[in-house]
């Protein structure tokens, strides 16, 4: 092991140590190293003489107080009606207050990562950033722990962008609501708002109990689950990935390139578009529709429309659309 990559894993194992206390370490493990090369040592020599990173971390640690380490538990209270997190890198996870005041806590994490809260005008910031973004053989790239807990309110928006990691919450309640992970999956349970947006470019959204007015939930590449929806509109999008969708009351839009459908309604009555390109398409209901106009469109595959081949049935006034298409794939709807 070289130098370079034994002092990379010591500042990792100093973890919270203040920034001036970690820069004298290293600066006199840099002379150490120095002097033990003028005395003909090699660096493995003189790393096998000092032991390994980790438990010469432990050591130089007992020599310090909490008032020598960046706290890792961020308590702010304040004025604020907005919420804005932004995640370069982590395992976030938002959930309920049990007093008035936001809190936020970082583990698991390595000196390079900066975590700061803070109430700027009406919006409460949390930002986890990265100081530096590259390490040679992947040596620093931790994935830290963000634990962040709102007080109980009804917000203007919480949103999110986490740039690496997954991303969880529950009891949420905002006007606006939007959650953006370009890696990473996104669960969300217990959510009240006027809006709920949910994107991820590579990982699995999955929504569970969820009452809003509008739901978009749109993913590049994973699987979308939701399950106990009620809402005016529901659009769910996904370019490689099933699409699951049980008990959900709304007007429901579905599509995906790649993966089927399943989806499963108590009661028919409002209208829903499932479409895929490359799929099967299964819609459950408990019992057949008083009032609906069914279409089915698709190129190559099986129809069974309650037991029959027909692509087009109507149910009373036939008032409620449904429409289900898939290109390749066969189309089933049945009872439960």
């Amino acid at each position: 092991m070289e130098k370079s990559l034994y002092l990379e894993e010591l500042k990792n194992e100093l973890g919270n140590l203040k920034p001036d206390e970690l820069k004298d370490i290293i600066s006199d493990f840099n002379e150490y190293f120095a002097n033990g090369n003028k005395d003909g040592k090699t660096d493995l020599e003189i790393i096998e003489s000092l032991g390994t990173s980790k438990f010469i971390a432990s050591e130089l640690l007992k020599a310090y107080t909490e008032d020598d380490m960046i706290p890792e538990n961020l308590p702010v209270a304040g004025e604020y009606r907005k919420v804005d997190m932004q995640i370069e890198n982590g395992h976030l996870t938002i959930e309920p207050s049990h007093d008035e005041i936001a809190h936020v806590n970082m583990s698991d994490h390595s000196n390079q990562t900066l975590l700061s809260m803070d109430v700027m005008g009406d919006t409460l910031m949390i930002k986890v950033k990265q100081s530096r973004r590259f390490f040679p053989f992947g040596i620093g790239m931790k994935v830290p722990v963000v634990s962040v807990k709102l007080p109980v309110r009804m917000y203007e928006s919480i949103k999110v962008n986490n740039d690496n990691g997954s991303t969880k919450g529950h009891s949420l309640r905002a006007e606006v609501v939007a959650i953006e992970s370009d890696n990473g999956r996104i669960e969300l349970s217990q959510v009240v708002a006027t809006q709920l947006r949910t994107i991820s470019d590579n990982g699995r959204i999955m929504l569970t109990k969820v009452q809003v007015t509008e739901l978009e939930v749109e993913s590049d590449n994973g699987r979308l689950e939701l399950s106990n929806v009620k809402a005016d509109v529901v659009r769910a999008k996904s370019d490689n990935g099933r699409i699951e969708l049980h008990d959900v009351q709304a007007m429901i839009e579905a599509k995906t390139d790649n993966g089927r459908i399943v989806g499963y309604v108590k009661i028919l009555t409002r209208p829903i578009s499932l479409k895929t390109d490359n799929g099967s398409i299964e819609l459950t209901m408990n019992h057949k529709p008083e009032h609906a106009t069914i279409r089915v469109d698709r190129d190559w595959g099986k129809v069974s429309v309650f037991g029959e081949k027909s692509r087009d049935m109507i149910f009373g006034d036939g008032s409620v659309l449904i429409q289900l298409s898939s290109d390749n794939g066969s189309i089933t709807v049945k009872e439960a």
